[in-house]
């Protein structure tokens, strides 16, 4: 009885070394294969020549009305409140019209939504005061002053801009120094003029050539150049990120199809180094097969489930069947000797 576990236990030590040096065998390969796998499914990069980050061009309107505040650090610009990421810009915009003779100021920046339903309802009460009931005062209220919610000057981005010579928030205001200076370059600031003349139909809010909002360089640029409006810059920006992100796919597929081509050209040619590299180097036949490289380089799932079963017959199967087996198995030795004999 002793001896048999003895043996039992020296069968399984065995094949269970045996198997942890070649553990490194498919692990090994199965890594190479998920690294391979990462690099094909890796992002394909499309050039991107205007990115503008999302909170510059954030559309609040009519169609997109804020449901809080947004929060942002503040900075103080003429004595009114801005988004302190454009402090910078603005104070230069201001700066270089001075330099050429032209004196600008914000009359207006950022506004709570509580302070914009006071601006909102007072408008309405003018109207009501002029003879018009109440939904008709609030459907004139509402495109000359933002709907509570709907206004950009919620944001901090967007700014009333006047001039000594005239500081009235109307259509007189383009006649000005200021306006043609400001026409000419806000753009190089990153401000546009956010209402223009031709685009009520499009912003629904009337002309306002005091109105200006920042949206980074790029875009200001953009816009001008195209004769936009906020609205159509943003659903232009949609399409091409739609176009761009239909290009990353279409790269994906093509790089996968053609890595894919690729694998399976070295595959065959991995085969035919390892025929070559057996033949040289006098390895035994029993191990130049599909079950043996399945054991000790495991390529693919099946590689895998194979290389368990093996385990479990080795160190479990072959043990048990030791066990069961009468006290001295005489015929290990005879097949032992047979399986060396027929590798020779």
């Amino acid at each position: 009885m002793r001896n048999k576990w003895q043996l039992v236990m020296g069968v399984s030590l065995l094949t269970a070394s045996l198997a942890l040096s070649a553990y490194s065998w498919p692990v090994s390969g199965l890594c190479k294969v998920l690294v391979r796998t990462q690099e094909i499914l890796a992002p394909v990069e499309v050039p991107e020549e205007d990115i503008t980050p999302e909170w510059m061009t954030i559309l609040v309107n009519i169609d997109n009305p804020l449901k809080a505040e947004i929060g942002f650090t503040q900075a103080t610009v003429g004595g009114y409140v801005v988004d302190q990421r454009i402090e910078k810009d603005l104070n230069a915009m201001l700066a270089a019209a001075k330099a050429d003779g032209v004196t600008i100021y914000p009359c207006s920046a950022y506004r709570s939504i509580d302070k914009q339903t006071a601006l909102f309802n007072r408008k309405i009460k003018q109207y009501q005061n002029n003879g018009y009931n109440y939904n008709d005062a609030y459907n004139i209220a509402k495109t000359i002053v933002a709907v509570p919610g709907t206004s950009e000057h919620h944001t901090g981005l967007a700014l009333d801009l006047i001039t000594p010579g005239y500081q009235q928030l109307d259509d007189g205001f383009e006649n000005t120094a200021a306006f043609k200076w400001l026409d000419k370059h806000s753009a190089e600031y990153g401000f546009v003029l956010r209402y223009p003349k031709d685009k009520e139909d499009i912003t629904k809010i009337i002309y306002e050539p005091w109105h200006y909002r920042y949206v980074g360089v790029n875009a200001a640029e953009t816009i001008k150049a195209n004769g936009w409006c906020l609205e159509e810059y943003v659903e232009n920006l949609k399409q091409v990120q739609a176009e761009r992100d239909k290009a990353k796919m279409q790269g994906i597929k093509e790089r996968i199809q053609t890595e894919t081509a690729s694998l399976r050209e070295e595959n065959k040619e991995l085969a035919g180094q390892i025929e070559k590299a057996f033949i040289q180097e006098n390895v035994p036949k029993i191990t130049n097969n599909s079950f043996f490289l399945a054991i000790f380089l495991s390529r693919k799932l099946k590689d895998v489930l194979v290389y368990i079963l093996f385990m479990l017959i080795v160190c479990a199967g072959i043990p048990a069947v030791l066990y069961i087996l009468p006290a001295v198995p005489v015929w290990v030795p005879v097949v032992y000797t047979a399986v060396v004999l027929s590798t020779e």
